[in-house]
């Protein structure tokens, strides 16, 4: 029998509408329980895979780099860049990990 290793990726999105116009002068933060999961169901955290895995951020579709952004299990911290998020515009939090699984074949 020789191992091998299997690698799968977890995978959770979570999604929020902006109800305002946000001015981003100021670090702005979005609590979870604002968001939506992949059901449109409410959440209370984010899932956070630790070093197991990373976070992405999209906002009106466009992928966010690291550093405009940091996430806790529990809010989103967006970075003053002083730029503006319109009303309306989606926000969506990607949280992806790995679990990996000897298989003896």
């Amino acid at each position: 029998m020789h191992p091998s290793i299997r690698v799968r990726p977890i995978v959770k999105r979570y999604f929020f509408v902006t109800p305002y116009d946000m001015n981003l002068t100021d670090e702005n933060i979005i609590f979870s329980n604002e968001f939506v999961d992949d059901s449109g169901e409410p959440i209370n955290e984010f899932s956070d895979f630790g070093q197991d895995g990373y976070f992405n951020l999209y906002v009106n579709g466009v992928l966010q780099e690291g550093n405009m952004y940091h996430v806790k299990s529990n809010a989103i911290t967006l970075a003053a860049t002083g730029q503006n998020i319109s009303k309306g515009t989606p926000i969506i939090v990607e949280s992806v990990g790995f679990t990996t699984k000897i298989v003896y074949k």
